[in-house]
């Protein structure tokens, strides 16, 4: 390799080549641009201000007497091959202020750069193993006065940290706008920290140091102070050291570590935190904490806590010593205990405190305040103490010690059913509350007056005697109310600003042994009346469910679509405005329905045969269950629907809807239009009777049925008669059969039928088919009737029928009813 040397007498721009080059510039002036390039370079500024670039390769850098520049980039520590550089840079002062600046171009993630004065070689592929070693010249005891990291990052590169440290001399470090770590070393540094959450060390020499913008860290070898040491800082580690050193906060949130001595650490105003969950002070400490919401992790029952309560703060200790300790006292001014190992016993002073168990078997005392006691996931046993106290349990064997007399005391859980007659509870205990989202989770009060609080899923909540109060939160829970003294609060739904009623929410009932009224209480929906004694339920605007006893009980609906069931007396229901339904449990119920549109369309259902005759108020009657029974209508429109037995359905005279349900029905429809709904079955054979009952009466409404199934329903169309058209138009008149729509179906008629041969109508013997028509109807036993392309078949069961089938009926004729007798009926 070419060693190529360069003497400069001026000032000049010098670029190496790719030798070992040597470069020498004799200028008083200075100012002279110079890089070494390839190779193992010398080079040697003049005595003025240079600029040193290094190279590739184990350079030597001297600046000369002047103020110069070294400037190290990172990047250039690659071959063109891609080959690391092994070799290492010495940069060795000679005199003036100099600067090294340190630079990477980042084209690649994840690096870290270390450098400092070990000496290593610089590898900026390997993270926390890269170094540049700054060596002053022991002959002329130079100084290394400022070293810089600039960092310029390409689009789509990530930085991670860097570090740079200096040696014994007064060394200036300035780091960079990202996360960097600095260490002066010896002498008296002076160390900037710019932006990013830097670590800067401190106490080699009388160090300078701020942290500049971000969340910076002290690592301290003696005494630091931040109101006064340093400025920009929010935390300080204590080094280790040979001595037990102080640490200082400030008026700012500050995190304040020990070393494995007795240390000092002062938190001042603030919500500090004193050690950490790894890094506890070992030593035996001394603490204090100030004003704040201070945190402080203590492994020794011989460290030393001050609080001042008077500061103010809610102060906390979380406890992991490293031997087992059998009792910690939470000490004057701290509010909050953290078990969180090697404690069994943690005791609470008379502040209001809130202690925390671990996974052990822990007993936790609460001392004189209102305290909260949770005792984490082992089997726990507490002990109150004076004061209003929460209990927070998980498993129903927890034991807890509370002395009647000693203030108004909670259990609460998150996991099991509380019950506060629970014997290892003593009885002593007050109120019961649900937390967490779980469902089915109940509470159970005592003889006392206990206040129950439900959590946000379906609970139910029993005071078990007293004068209690019961909330039940969100779900669909259940109040058991045993006195009107007891007190219910629900969470309040969202109500229709028109209407008054519910538009979402959540359902709830009230089980009472009292009379009971919801008229007050709008975010409850429903009652059921329980002991056996009669009583009265009543209502709100809500669509309520009232549910009585065994006794005679007094129903009373008021607004809404209320439900409202008897139970096994003879009770009396009132459903008031809305479509109400009276569930039945016998027919000897009383039912106070008044008359008027207001008043809703109503239902009964009932197990057993049914009339509304004496309901002429209640429109609706269902049958449910398996029992075979009946309902009848009344002389309005009804809707009668069957169970799954065979029922007989009578609509009367009105506009009717019968529904015949899963057996084998009889559905007589009565006077009116009624519309008929048969169930499709191959096993239930269903009867339609028209007219039924009416003898020779006129049915002059039309009737729809569905559901007709082939060759199972049956037509029964007892003593009706069925005239011919009166209009041309199918669909039009009453009589047209074809209208039935009714294919493979069976009609039925009380007598036996004599057949005639088909008449064949033309507008020619028109006059002679009807007088033919006129003489044959016999005490009204003859139907003419229309087939068009359906099959259909006649079922008789009497001796004097004749069946007339009428040929040539079209749009063009037409036969008057007007000529057959005036009992002629016509149905659709």
């Amino acid at each position: 390799m070419v060693t190529t040397r360069f003497y400069v007498n001026k000032i000049a721009t010098v670029y190496g080549g790719l030798g070992n080059d040597k470069i020498f510039v004799n200028n008083a002036s200075g100012g002279s641009w110079l890089e070494g390039g390839l190779g193992n370079d010398s080079i040697e500024g003049g005595a003025g201000p240079d600029t040193i670039f290094s190279g590739y390769g184990n350079d030597t850098l001297k600046g000369g007497a002047g103020n110069d520049a070294y400037v190290v980039t990172f990047d250039n520590f690659y071959t063109d091959d891609g080959e690391k550089d092994t070799g290492y840079d010495t940069i060795v002062d000679t005199g003036g202020v100099d600067t090294i600046y340190f630079i990477r171009d980042y084209k690649e993630d994840g690096r870290d750069d270390d450098v400092g004065a070990d000496g290593k070689e610089l590898d900026p592929t390997v993270k926390s193993n890269d170094y540049f070693a700054v060596m002053p010249n022991g002959i002329e005891n130079g100084v290394l006065d400022s070293t810089v990291f600039v960092h310029r990052l390409d689009i789509g590169g990530t930085y991670t940290v860097a570090t740079l440290v200096g040696n014994s001399s007064p060394n200036v470090l300035t780091g960079s706008d990202w996360y960097d770590v600095l260490d002066g070393a010896g002498g008296n540094d002076t160390i900037y920290g710019l932006e990013g959450n830097d670590i800067i060390y401190f106490g080699e020499g009388n160090d300078k140091i701020d942290g500049g913008a971000g969340e910076d860290w002290v690592y301290s070898r003696k005494d630091f102070n931040l109101n006064k040491d340093g400025v920009n800082f929010e935390n300080i580690d204590l080094l280790e050291y040979s001595t037990a050193i102080t640490a200082i906060g400030d008026n700012f949130d500050n995190i304040l570590v020990g070393n494995s001595f007795n240390n000092k650490l002062i938190g001042l105003a603030g919500n500090d935190v004193f050690g950490s969950e790894k890094d506890k002070a070992t030593g035996t400490d001394k603490m204090t904490g100030g004003a704040g919401d201070d945190l402080y992790y203590v492994d020794s029952t011989d460290d030393e806590i001050i609080e001042i309560a008077t500061t103010g703060g809610n102060d906390t200790i979380r406890y992991a010593g490293t031997i087992a300790t059998t009792t910690y006292i939470l000490p004057t001014g701290v509010e909050n205990l953290v078990m969180v190992s090697n404690l069994i016993h943690g005791v609470g002073n008379n502040l209001n405190n809130k202690i925390t168990g671990s996974s052990a078997a822990n007993t936790i005392e609460g001392g004189y305040g209102d305290d909260y006691l949770d005792g984490g996931s082992g089997i726990d046993t507490f002990v109150g103490g004076y004061g209003d106290d929460t209990y927070v349990v998980d498993k129903i064997d927890e034991k807890i010690v509370e002395t009647e007399g000693q203030g108004s005391d909670w259990v609460q859980s998150s996991a099991v059913t509380l019950d506060l007659n629970n014997n290892n509870w003593g009885g002593s205990i007050e109120n019961a509350r649900l937390t967490g989202t779980t469902s089915l989770l109940n509470l159970f009060g005592s003889a006392v007056n206990n206040q129950l609080i439900g959590n946000s899923g379906s609970n139910l909540l029993d005071g078990k005697g007293g004068k209690d109060t019961l909330e039940g939160g969100l779900g669909d829970d259940i109040y058991v109310v045993d006195t009107i003294t007891d007190s219910l609060i629900e969470v309040v739904n969202s109500v229709d600003a028109t209407t008054g009623k519910i538009k979402a929410g959540w359902i709830d009932t009230i089980q009472s042994s009292v009379n009971f009224s919801l008229e007050e209480l709008l975010n409850f929906e429903n009652i059921t009346l329980t002991g056996t004694v009669a009583k009265t339920a009543t209502g709100n605007t809500n669509d309520n469910t009232l549910i009585g006893n065994d006794i005679a009980n007094t129903l009373y609906g008021l607004k809404g679509n209320d439900i409202l069931e008897g139970g096994g007396g003879v009770d009396t229901l009132v459903g008031g405005k809305g479509n109400d339904t009276y569930r039945l449990t016998t027919d000897g119920d009383i039912i106070n329905e008044l008359a008027g549109v207001d008043e809703g369309n109503d239902t009964i259902e009932i197990q057993t045969t049914y009339s509304l005759a004496a309901q002429k108020n209640v429109e609706n009657l269902t049958l449910i269950g398996t029992l075979v029974a009946n309902a009848t209508g009344t002389d309005i429109a009804n809707k009668l629907v069957g169970n799954s037995a065979a029922n007989i359905l009578t609509g009367l005279d009105g506009n009717d809807t019968l529904v015949g349900g899963e057996g084998a029905d009889t559905i007589i429809g009565g006077k009116g239009s009624d519309s008929i709904d048969l169930t499709e079955s191959a096993v239930s054979k269903d009867v339609v009777r028209i007219g039924a009952g009416e003898s020779d009466a006129s049915v002059t409404e039309a009737d729809t049925i569905a559901k007709f199934a082939m060759l199972y329903d049956t037509l029964d169309l007892v003593n009706t008669k069925i005239a011919s058209n009166t209009s041309s138009a199918d669909g039009i008149d009453k009589g047209v059969i074809e209208s039935h729509t009714i294919t493979n179906g069976i009609i039925k008629f009380d007598d036996a039928d004599t057949y005639v041969s088909a008449l064949s109508i033309s507008s020619t013997n028109l006059p002679s088919v009807l007088e033919y028509l006129k003489a044959n109807i016999i005490n009204d036993a003859t139907v003419a009737f229309v087939a068009g392309s359906d099959t259909w078949v006649f079922q008789d069961n009497g001796a004097t029928d004749t069946l007339v089938k009428l040929l040539g009926i079209s749009t063009a004729t037409s036969v008057s009813s007007g000529s057959f007798s005036s009992t002629a009926i016509h149905i659709a």
